[in-house]
């Protein structure tokens, strides 16, 4: 605790006591600067303002992503409004064949009941005209065929062509292997053109 301050006074003025009134005036004073201290102590700082080239940086950004949208914008505006112009027309469809096989693996009756629901196929690239090659292939019960490659200039499908006996099937299902023999697997290999259909 800080003592009053006492300082030497007059007597009998304003009918104090001797002492009475400086001890007043010291009360008041240290009032006083208490106050100034704690005004200067909690007075606000002023925040620096932005770097100018952070100001530059957001300026920028912000003209590029309007500058960006617009031009998006009309680039999409004038396809839409003109589908002759140059940026449509590089839009084409794809005419490429891709060959493939399909089948089921959801059939009951183990691997031999799927295996022969294989069939050779094509399809655009642009996922039109789906087809099924050879399927002259697949007329006798237990065949299958497969999309095995194209030749080196693109105009024939390499089919295969295969049959499992069931009794073969049941076996390869119970021992969990292949076995391979004449009375119960063969497997060819043809080629189909695709123009005319034909296999060769």
């Amino acid at each position: 605790m800080i003592a009053p301050l006492t300082l030497p006074a007059k007597s009998g003025i304003l009918g104090a006591e001797p002492g009475l009134r400086s001890t007043h005036r010291g009360i008041k004073w240290f009032a006083l600067m208490k106050r100034l201290i704690y005004c200067e102590a909690q007075r606000p700082v002023k925040e620096k303002p932005p770097r100018a080239n952070h100001i530059a940086a957001n300026i920028s950004r912000r003209s590029f992503l309007r500058r960006g949208g617009l031009a998006i914008g009309g680039v999409a505006l004038a396809a839409v409004a003109n589908p002759g112009s140059a940026f449509a027309a590089t839009i084409k469809r794809p005419r490429d064949l891709i060959g493939f096989t399909e089948y089921q693996t959801n059939l009951r009756g183990g691997r031999h009941a799927n295996l022969i629901t294989m069939r050779a196929a094509t399809v655009r690239a642009d996922s039109t005209r789906p087809r099924r090659l050879a399927s002259e292939l697949t007329r006798q019960p237990n065949t299958w065929t497969q999309f095995s490659g194209w030749s080196p200039d693109g105009r024939q499908a390499i089919i295969g062509s295969g049959w499992e006996s069931p009794e073969n099937g049941a076996w390869e299902e119970e021992h969990k292997t292949f076995r391979f023999t004449p009375e119960g697997w063969l497997y060819d290999t043809l080629l189909l053109n695709l123009a005319s259909g034909k296999l060769a």
